[in-house]
């Protein structure tokens, strides 16, 4: 009893299969890549570690609060799998689920048993979030195509209320900003202009900034 356990294994803020550029990026936690990572003006700053597979370019562009790491082969976190059969399912059965794409649509996960799975069987673009009310409630879009936000100033999610995007292709923001509470898993690459991310993201491709 007096010899304290080990601590549990942190899981990386931000996990990247391949390369990233990083540029005028903030991550609370740490950096995951199996590539190459390069800093490039404006200045990054990483508060936590950083583990890449490659290459370390470009330090003065990018500060890194704990230690930075060369490892042969990242492995303590992999891609994640997702069941997507099991979540189209949860959308087919207690969610919805819209059957082309979806444009500046409004979409809501309030309701009596919790939260619920949305699944696009096409792009989604420009989606709005409404969080409120006597079951409020955050929630998952599953996404067979891209994720776009491309309008002003958006939030999505709010605090104690995620919203997860699980998109089979591309999640791009090229609006003015995004301030999303929740998460993104995507199958190829994340681009982004003014991204404020309070969760996961997990990409298997490139990350764009």
């Amino acid at each position: 009893a007096s010899i304290p356990p080990p601590p549990p294994p942190t899981v990386p803020a931000v996990t990247v299969v391949n390369d990233l550029n990083t540029k005028d990026l903030t991550i609370n936690g740490d950096l995951q890549v199996r590539g190459t990572v390069k800093g490039s003006a404006p200045k990054s700053t990483i508060s936590g570690n950083l583990s890449y597979g490659n290459k370390f370019t470009g330090a003065g562009n990018l500060k890194v609060s704990g230690s930075s790491s060369k490892v042969a082969t990242p492995t303590n976190i992999p891609m994640p799998s997702l069941d997507l059969a099991a979540l189209h399912n949860q959308a087919t059965t207690y969610g919805k689920v819209v059957t082309g794409t979806s444009t500046g649509d409004t979409f809501t996960f309030n309701s009596l048993g919790g939260n619920k799975v949305i699944w696009i069987k096409g792009d989604l673009i420009n989606p709005t979030v409404t969080i409120g009310g006597t079951y409020a409630a955050g929630g998952t879009f599953v996404v067979d195509g891209k994720v776009s936000f491309t309008a002003g100033a958006q939030t999505v999610g709010a605090d104690g209320y995620p919203v997860y995007f699980v998109s089979s292709s591309d999640f791009v923001q090229s609006g003015t900003s995004l301030t999303l509470f929740g998460g993104i898993y995507s199958l190829a690459n994340l681009s982004f202009n003014s991204l404020t991310l309070t969760g996961p993201a997990v990409i298997a491709s490139t990350i764009t900034n």
